[in-house]
């Protein structure tokens, strides 16, 4: 009886110690995973004397979420909205006005507009942070201009369209529209090109690519188109937050992704520096902005290497056409004026001798050409030498386009 009484006592000694040896050996692994350390660690850290000391396998995790974004944290950024003033502002003062602290801008009926912009003239700016709180009422769209251009006559003529060119802005925008109908409630959030060829790049909830000489592709998706509507807030002020960093642009509203575009062409027009500005586009709309912040960044080298090409293509040049691949009709001859980074000049086509009028940025270049009672024609294209272009252009006659690819050579 005391032999067996003594067999059961050494079996639950045993049974105790290996469920203490389980608690510790558990308690070290615990207190590693979260950083803390143990005994074990602590003893291969510090070998005893004569001991060769061995590296430590288990490493401590250090796993914390990111805080948010504090909207309201202006550290580092600069106001360019005074809240009572359009000072360094541009904009027709018929269509412009501040009201209770926001810049607004009013198209009615009675008193109608196209298309029109408002343009911060204080700075141009290349990279950097642009936060705002934006609001759209009674329909029609807007959106936030950046990296853009004046002076640039717009390529498809349109109803109350602004005429004086210091109030059309071209380039990068990041759009909001009123959900009138579907097509326009899926506008806001995407990456637009305003007054060029390429119009949407970016639809809302996509990751686009685009690289020299290729079309954009789309290579992901954020989450679907209309359910990111949901994000958006009608008739009340929705944050909006526009990050540009060399060729890469985000576009984010009320703290959700929208778009995303990444543009690998050092040369395009989307990677050059610009201006600023807001637009008012259709008939009713009231479109308020407040609270502008901006936080200017150094330049990405590698979008700011672009090579200034502003002379290269100042002479003539013969224009050919081509339909896949084709010639069409008799070669143009054309001659470049160069200004900066302003392109005029003329074309010899059949309709006589039209002035042209565009830009080049790097080795990007686009004009426009006037047909007459036929419309515009807009080149875009890239310069591949000092003795060669290429590109495409687009035909407007009435409602009826067309794309078309052409080639460019100097006469000596």
């Amino acid at each position: 009886m005391n032999a067996l009484v003594m067999t059961c006592q050494a079996i639950a000694l045993a049974g105790v110690r290996r469920s203490t040896a389980f608690s510790i050996s558990f308690g070290v692994v615990w207190m590693m995973a979260l950083g803390g350390g143990s005994a074990a660690s602590q003893a291969q850290s510090n070998p005893a004397p004569g001991e060769k000391k061995t590296e430590q396998v288990m490493q401590p995790i250090n796993f914390r979420q990111p805080e948010p974004l504090d909207f309201d944290d202006h550290t580092g950024y600069v106001s360019i909205f005074d809240g009572t003033t359009l000072k360094e502002w541009d904009g027709d003062p018929s269509f412009w006005h501040v009201e209770n602290g926001a810049i607004v801008g009013v198209s009615t009926r009675e008193h109608p507009v196209g298309n029109t912009y408002i343009v911060y003239r204080g700075f141009e700016a290349k990279d950097f942070d642009l936060k705002l709180e934006i609001k759209l009422e009674n329909g029609g769209g807007s959106g936030i201009q950046y990296r853009s251009k004046t002076g640039i006559p717009w390529r498809r003529p349109a109803p109350n369209v602004a005429t004086n060119l210091n109030w059309l802005l071209t380039g990068p925008q990041a759009d909001i529209w009123y959900p009138v109908g579907v097509l326009g409630s899926i506008f806001t959030g995407q990456f637009y090109s305003e007054n060029t060829p390429l119009g949407i790049i970016a639809w809302r909830g996509q990751v686009v690519n685009s690289s020299p000489g290729q079309r954009p592709r789309l290579v992901g998706n954020i989450g679907d188109r209309l359910a990111l509507g949901g994000y958006v807030k009608n008739n009340a002020w929705n944050e909006y937050l526009i990050m540009a960093r060399g060729g890469t642009f985000i576009h984010i509203m009320n703290g959700q992704l929208m778009a995303v575009y990444v543009d690998d062409d050092p040369t395009s027009s989307n990677n050059q520096s610009g201006f600023i500005g807001i637009e008012l586009e259709q008939v009713p709309t009231k479109v308020s902005v407040r609270n502008i912040w901006i936080k200017k960044l150094p330049m990405v080298a590698s979008a700011a290497a672009a090579p200034a090409a502003h002379d290269s293509i100042a002479g003539s040049w013969k224009l050919r056409s081509l339909l896949d691949g084709i010639e069409t009709g008799d070669p143009k001859l054309c001659t470049f004026v160069v200004k900066e980074q302003h392109l005029t000049g003329s074309c010899t086509n059949e309709s006589g001798r039209p002035d042209l009028a565009g830009e080049i940025h790097g080795k990007s270049v686009s004009w426009q050409l006037s047909n007459g009672s036929f419309g515009s024609t807009v080149f875009t294209g890239t310069v591949d030498s000092d003795s060669w272009i290429t590109g495409t252009y687009e035909v407007q006659q009435g409602t009826i386009l067309g794309d078309f690819t052409f080639t460019a050579r100097r006469i000596e």
